[in-house]
């Protein structure tokens, strides 16, 4: 435990170097879990005097933009650098943020088994509403999975989820502008739902973030979870 500790500690100020020395400027703080096959990193208090600038006069859809292509090359080197560090290869890695809170989380899936089972209370029940937002933004998945990484965080995994038509916009280059059209709609459809999925959780949601992997047709949900507080 203690070794694992040190491992996320360690892993969190590597974070928050690679993105002070890219961005201009650090997170307030960075906090990695790990559990089993995957890392979790969520990163709070993160933005650069220009970004909040330009957030100030509505140019969040720029500010986005532009994270995406620094992360685009920012990728290889974080995977390269988590893979020697955790001595298993990175399978998969994602990003998300949220602006208005400046808070963020990158996702590290590595080459490994998982062993841990990760069920929780109301499994089910949440899997419901997800399928029932997915409907709503697109279709629903043809799988859904979801575990409880720590008591603090819940990653759902949702696979098939794309229509025909979003794969006819990936395949003719439109890729970015799917990526930030599904952000803005699947964030306000889980907002308009949090109540109840606070209350099939039975915890307080702190914070959100969703990724996309197009070429494998699979979404992640990472819910940040408040401890030992009820959902009102």
């Amino acid at each position: 435990m203690v070794e694992i500790k040190v491992l996320e500690k360690e892993t969190a100020g590597v974070i928050g170097k690679v993105l002070r020395d890219n961005f201009g400027k650090g997170p307030g703080n960075v906090v990695c879990s790990l559990s089993d096959s995957v890392l979790v990193a969520f990163i709070t208090n993160f933005a650069s005097p220009v970004e909040l600038s330009l957030m100030n006069i509505q140019q969040n859809l720029f500010v986005e933009k532009t994270r995406d292509l620094l992360m685009s090359t920012l990728k290889e080197e974080m995977k390269t650098f988590m893979a020697l560090k955790m001595r298993y290869e990175v399978k998969e890695f994602y990003y998300d943020w949220n602006l208005e809170s400046h808070s963020g989380m990158l996702i590290f899936i590595f080459n490994k088994e998982a062993v841990q089972d990760g069920t929780y209370p109301e499994q089910d029940q949440l899997h419901g509403i997800i399928s029932e937002i997915s409907h709503k933004a697109e279709k629903v998945p043809d799988e859904i999975q979801s575990k409880k990484l720590t008591p603090k965080h819940l990653l759902v995994t949702r696979d098939g989820i794309l229509v025909s038509i979003e794969k006819e916009l990936i395949s003719l280059g439109f890729e970015e502008t799917l990526l930030l059209a599904k952000r803005r709609l699947e964030k306000r459809l889980i907002e308009e739902h949090m109540d109840v999925i606070e209350q099939k959780l039975g915890a307080k949601v702190m914070d959100f973030f969703i990724a996309w992997n197009f070429t494998e047709d699979k979404s992640y949900i990472l819910f940040v979870l408040q401890q030992n507080a009820k959902a009102k």
